[in-house]
């Protein structure tokens, strides 16, 4: 069977019902809900850093920057997500099916994040390999968390990286905006996910999912890192896409951005959708019945209306059970 699931970010500005809001939309699959029109402190990247506690860092005008000692904003930024959880827990008592968290993961912070000399994290090898093992030892922590407020649901993670495919071409800007960052080799890439796979493991997670819709996500070394499954935007796959069939075809699982949201007001009908999704599905070799395909929006929902969103998740529900029907016949 095919699954339905979002991507975590919502509109709205209270947490409460954006809890109940997703759970009526994904039933089968809820989340914790992104709200980032609540302001600072509240988009990926802050909560990301708001559970690093090793690492200090302070938000400026140009953005996030490392810093001597954890510092108010990060600080704010975790109380945030504290409180969400706790809220979303009051909802959730005694959920015991799926659901799954977000975190922005470490490239793409490393891609975002300043120095105090002005360049990103990115260009310091072993700035990367700090914030990287910090990161996973927030995550690690943050997950625990969520199984002690919610003992019942059978969690996932998704790994938030838009900026994957830019680190890994080398295609990140330096402070100057003369030159770009340099590629960063395979090897390191999966480096910096180390200790994920086993950790993940001993935490009894559901799966463990890279989350991409950018152009250009290379699915071969995911495996290797250690997720579980691949979240991309369908219309962002290209051509030659034999790297994802060979990770669908080790085990792994897709999540498959089916319904565009590049422009929220625009409708789409299941007869505009169908026809791409069964055609991608087939060359890829993907059969709904082995039960690793989830269909999701394109990207998050923050900038939808709310009506927007609930009638994405409507059509969804109506594609998935399309693409079941057509495995069937």
């Amino acid at each position: 069977m095919t699954g339905v699931t979002g991507l975590g970010s919502w509109p709205g500005t209270e947490l409460v019902p954006a809890v109940d809001q997703v759970g009526q939309a994904f039933p089968e699959a809820p989340f914790l809900p992104e709200l980032p029109a609540r302001g600072p402190g509240t988009d990926m990247v802050s909560r990301a850093l708001g559970l690093i506690d090793q690492l200090g860092f302070e938000s400026g005008p140009f953005g996030w920057t490392t810093a001597a000692h954890p510092s108010r904003e990060q600080r704010w930024a975790r109380a945030r997500l504290r409180d969400d959880l706790e809220l979303a827990a009051e909802r959730l008592e005694g959920h015991k099916g799926d659901w799954h968290v977000s975190l922005t993961g470490p490239w793409t912070l490393s891609a975002l994040v300043g120095r105090g000399s002005g360049e990103l994290l990115l260009a310091d090898a072993g700035a990367c390999r700090d914030l990287a093992q910090a990161w996973l030892e927030a995550v690690a922590g943050w997950c625990d968390q969520v199984q002690r407020l919610i003992p019942g649901v059978r969690l996932s993670l998704q790994v938030d990286e838009p900026m994957l495919p830019m680190v890994a071409a080398g295609a990140v800007g330096t402070a100057s905006g003369l030159r770009r960052h340099r590629s960063i080799s395979p090897d390191r890439l999966v480096e910096g996910y180390a200790g994920l796979p086993d950790w993940a493991e001993r935490a009894g997670l559901a799966q463990t999912v890279l989350h991409c819709c950018a152009p250009g996500l290379d699915c071969r070394e995911l495996g290797r890192a250690g997720f579980s499954a691949v979240s991309c935007d369908l219309a962002n796959l290209g051509g030659d896409d034999d790297d994802l069939a060979q990770f669908y075809e080790a085990g792994g699982g897709l999540w498959l951005g089916a319904v565009p949201t590049d422009q929220p007001q625009r409708r789409v009908s299941l007869d505009q959708v169908l026809p791409t999704v069964l055609t991608r599905l087939d060359r890829l070799g993907i059969d709904p019945a082995q039960g690793r395909l989830w269909l999701t929006p394109a990207c998050g929902l923050a900038g939808f209306t709310l009506p927007e969103a609930l009638a994405t998740a409507r059509l969804l529900a109506r594609l998935a059970q399309a693409v079941d029907e057509a495995q069937a016949d």
